[in-house]
């Protein structure tokens, strides 16, 4: 039975375009990928990219390195969970990441399946969902990723599991989490606010002891990873009715707790991502 590389390989052996999307991405099997590509392909790398799968192996940074020494786009979708492969007008869709156990390069791989999709796959209205909703990571969003990574394996850090894969911030003001991280919740106005600022502190998973530079870098990563983030992102040049709704109906909650949860994070990315 043909591996899922041999499928993918045969496929992307003459392409000129090329776009794969999978949650995990390692750097031995994206050489090999790469190195099957005619060197005159575009590319195009979506992933997923959580701190937790990268503490835990089942991505590497050193990814985004390798598509951006071949000029390729390297891109981030916090939600992915399809994986996609188009060669020029080639699709795969399956269950196999690009990863060796995925592709079946292991003695011991993982059983997964790569195919073509049958005429129901509109693959033209995915690939447009899958690029509006996905970002690109520039340089210094990957120097914090790689920073934080560092700072992950150093402590031993293990973010709250249950929530971490769409964290999004509760205290409205950033600056509160910075004082609960540093035990001066008396400094905190409200009761309430202190709650949040707690619920903020467990759920991003912090080591102690951080500076500052640090600190600044492990929330904005997990801002970056975050969901609920990329959708008040994406909807920045709305008007505020607009945005309100159309976040109303994506989180399936009431506008004005649509809008309560956007103006907290818009603080947030305020001042960990636009500035």
């Amino acid at each position: 039975m043909t591996t899922p590389w041999g499928t993918l390989e045969r496929f992307c052996r003459s392409a000129t375009t090329v776009v794969l999307a999978a949650p995990y991405l390692k750097a031995d099997m994206m050489k090999m990928f790469l190195s099957a590509l005619p060197s005159s392909a575009s590319l195009i790398c979506i992933t997923r990219w959580k701190l937790l799968d990268i503490q835990h192996g089942a991505s590497d940074i050193a990814c985004w390195d390798i598509v951006s020494e071949r000029d390729g786009s390297f891109r981030t979708h916090p939600r992915l969970h399809a994986k996609y492969y188009r060669c020029d007008d080639r699709i795969l869709v399956g269950s196999a990441n690009l990863t060796m156990s995925g592709m079946g390069q292991l003695a011991d791989a993982n059983l997964e399946i790569l195919t073509e999709p049958d005429a129901m796959f509109d693959a033209g209205a995915f690939e447009r969902r899958l690029m509006q909703e996905s970002r690109e990571v520039g340089v210094d969003e990957y120097q914090a990723w790689k920073a934080v990574a560092g700072i992950a394996s150093s402590h031993g850090a293990q973010p709250d599991t249950n929530e971490i894969n769409d964290w999004r911030p509760r205290t409205r003001d950033p600056e509160h989490a910075w004082l609960a991280y540093n035990q001066r919740l008396d400094l905190v106005p409200s009761e309430d606010e202190q709650l949040l600022a707690k619920i903020d502190l467990k759920q991003l998973g912090l080591p102690s002891g951080l500076n500052r530079r640090d600190y600044d870098a492990w929330v904005r990563v997990h801002l970056s990873a975050s969901g609920m983030v990329n959708d008040v992102r994406r909807v920045a040049d709305m008007d505020d009715s607009a945005a309100r709704a159309h976040l109303a109906a994506v989180w399936s909650v009431r506008p004005g707790e649509a809008e309560r949860i956007r103006a907290t994070i818009v603080n947030w990315t305020t001042a960990f991502l636009d500035r």
